[in-house]
């Protein structure tokens, strides 16, 4: 397995857990410690959201290797020194 796919289903885990927290807080009765539950929750889910979207932008990506040859590295040239 990928690290990029342990990565998207740890992540997919992680925002799973914040979306029921922060259901469970919502029908917890109104106070302090629920509302601290619902906004680290809240945050919780919104990182990993965005950070499912990068994983998921790089899974599904066309293979580089396999539509064209790489071209060399621009800064590979340049540090190559003609004889004088």
């Amino acid at each position: 397995m990928q690290r990029a796919h342990l990565a998207f289903w740890a992540l997919t885990a992680i925002a799973v857990v914040a979306a029921g927290s922060a259901a469970q807080a919502l029908a917890a009765p109104a106070g302090t410690a629920a509302d601290f539950v619902l906004v680290i929750s809240l945050l919780l889910l919104a990182i990993t959201t965005f950070l499912l979207m990068r994983v998921m932008r790089h899974l599904l990506r066309p293979d580089r290797s396999a539509t064209q040859d790489t071209p060399a590295h621009p800064t590979n040239a340049a540090r190559r020194v003609r004889p004088r």
